[in-house]
C-alpha cells in the first residue's frame, strides 16, 4: 500500500492484470481532434472488446504499446491508450 497525492490509500496493481490504461480528457469539440500519426491498427482483447486507432510502436513481445484511438464523439476524449499485450487476443493492421 502507498498514499496517493490526495492523501488516500492506494493499491499497487501489476500491469499484466490490466487490459489497458486509458488517458482521457473532457472533449472540447470534435473540431479539436486531429488524425493520429502512425499505422492504423485494430486490437481484439480476450474478452471480445475491439479497439481501433493508430500506433507507432506495436511489438508483440513487449509488455505493451501505445495507441491513439479513433474519436467517437463521446463526452470525453481518449487521448491515448497503453495496451497490455498479455490480454490481447489478436492484432490486425487496417489499410
Amino acid at each position: 500500500m502507498f498514499t496517493t497525492p490526495s492523501g488516500t490509500e492506494g493499491e499497487e496493481i501489476s500491469l499484466k492484470k490490466l487490459k489497458a490504461i486509458f488517458f482521457v480528457e473532457e472533449a472540447a469539440s470534435s473540431a479539436d481532434a486531429k488524425p493520429a500519426a502512425g499505422r492504423k491498427i485494430e486490437v481484439f482483447f480476450s474478452d471480445g472488446e475491439r479497439l481501433a486507432g493508430a500506433t507507432q510502436g506495436y511489438t508483440p513481445d513487449r509488455l505493451g504499446f501505445f495507441l491513439v484511438p479513433e474519436h467517437t464523439g463521446e463526452a470525453f476524449r481518449i487521448l491515448r491508450v497503453f495496451v497490455v499485450n498479455a490480454n490481447v487476443k489478436k492484432v490486425g493492421w487496417i489499410r
